[in-house]
């Protein structure tokens, strides 16, 4: 080579100095120019710029790089072999570099929720026991907001599911220090058949009524519990407006269930919900009605003709649909301005296939629908009543979109309408 013996050995010692713990020479790690360079967060030159190394200059080692003004540990180190191969990874520096663990972190989220049904957002929410003599304190000043925030900190939030003792209910919680905790509404949790444990919620009957029914509610994508415990309207508005019980759950993946948000996982989801009212809590089915709203309502189709077909079961009083989706691919083909896809044969690869279920279910079905939405455009809605056996008149609500059907003062009326007859 034309280097010296002194040259290499200054390298090497070099090489030594900025590795921790050091390594004997002849566990030597390079650096592998293919990866991707970034620096330390207190670099203190702004600009970023790798010097290209002249082709025709004798370099002693083929993974040389020059930096000017910017140190990198954002890359792979790998062990060097005889052969001038590259082996495993070095796992001490891999598992140090925040950058590294941050992106393995995004690379396996996205791949959990490949499909694009699912849209979780960030859990806003726990549950808890209450300590002895707890009272609720409504936030009005700052000096209530100060009691409320010293007396979170000392509550032992359970933020997953699977942290919950079966069985055991707990207050709902929400996570804004100011925010009172919600009342009138029992916490609990249950395991499905995919070993995940999902958050539920159960809102009795207002002033120890008897219920006149009871309603299962399974909510759309881009929400949780938290957001139809506080929204508008509430589930807690719901059981006072119509005087019934409502359970609710969220689905794997979402709030603080287990698990990972997949088709599969939906319909063990509501199956669980589904067993603990009616075995567990011995709710007549006869008096149960089943409420989804947008991909919530595949969820309960599939509950539904997943029960037709067992003998000796007891159906359900009736089913409401909120802006069903007929499938993902339909939804999808709409999007991209395919007008004619609707009612042609479904494809392999399509997902949630509410229209090729929804023949099978025999129980009264209420769709309900807005006319401007854009995300499931009202012909979904028309055609699965079409195929429907045993349907009702529709609710075609005018100028409600997807993400506002619920606050129509028409839905609530027609639903109740719905449930008397």
């Amino acid at each position: 080579m034309s280097n010296s013996k002194d040259d290499q050995n200054k390298e090497k010692s070099v090489m030594n100095s900025n590795r921790s713990p050091p390594r004997e020479a002849s566990k030597l790690l390079s650096l592998d120019v293919t990866q991707e360079i970034s620096g330390p967060e207190n670099s203190s030159s702004p600009d970023f710029k790798i010097d290209k190394i002249d082709k025709n200059e004798n370099v002693h080692h083929r993974n040389t790089i020059v930096l000017s003004g910017y140190s990198s540990r954002r890359v792979k180190y790998k062990k060097n072999e005889p052969s001038g191969g590259a082996v495993d990874i070095d796992a001490d520096l891999v598992r140090n570099d925040r950058t590294l663990r941050d992106e393995d972190w995004f690379l396996e989220k996205i791949e959990k929720c490949k499909s694009s049904a699912f849209w979780p957002p960030r859990r806003e929410y726990y549950f808890f026991i209450p300590p002895p003599n707890d009272v609720f304190i409504e936030v009005n000043e700052e000096s209530e907001a100060i009691l409320m925030t010293a007396q979170k900190k000392k509550l032992k939030k359970m933020k997953r599911a699977k942290k919950c003792v079966p069985g055991q209910m707990y207050r709902f919680g929400l996570s804004h220090p100011c925010a009172d905790d919600v009342k009138y509404v029992n916490a609990f949790t249950v395991k499905t058949a995919k070993k995940n444990t999902l958050g539920c919620v159960y809102i009795p009957c207002p002033d120890n009524r008897p219920p006149r029914f009871t309603l299962l509610y399974s909510h759309p994508n881009g929400s949780d519990l938290s957001d139809h415990l506080v929204g508008v309207p509430s589930l807690i508005d719901i059981a006072r407006f119509y005087r019934c019980e409502v359970y609710s759950y969220d689905y794997s993946g979402y709030g603080i269930s287990g698990g990972f948000a997949s088709e599969a996982n939906l319909y063990a989801d509501i199956r669980a919900v589904y067993e603990h009212i009616t075995i567990e809590k011995h709710v007549d089915p006869s008096r149960l009605i089943l409420l989804g709203y947008s991909i919530g309502s595949a969820a309960t189709v599939e509950l539904l003709r997943h029960h037709q077909n067992e003998t000796n079961t007891k159906k359900a009083a009736g089913v409401i649909l909120q802006a069903p989706p007929t499938s993902i691919l339909r939804v999808i083909g709409g999007m991209v301005g395919r007008k004619k896809h609707l009612n042609k044969p479904t494809c392999c690869m399509d997902r949630f296939v509410t229209i090729d279920k929804i023949p099978e279910v025999e129980i009264p079905i209420l769709v309900i629908h807005g006319k401007e939405d854009k995300t499931v455009p009202i012909e979904h809605g028309e055609l699965i009543c079409q195929k429907a056996v045993t349907t009702v008149p529709p609710e075609w609500v005018p100028e409600a979109a997807h993400d506002n059907i619920e606050n129509c003062r028409e839905v609530w009326k027609r639903i109740r309408r719905f449930v008397k007859v």
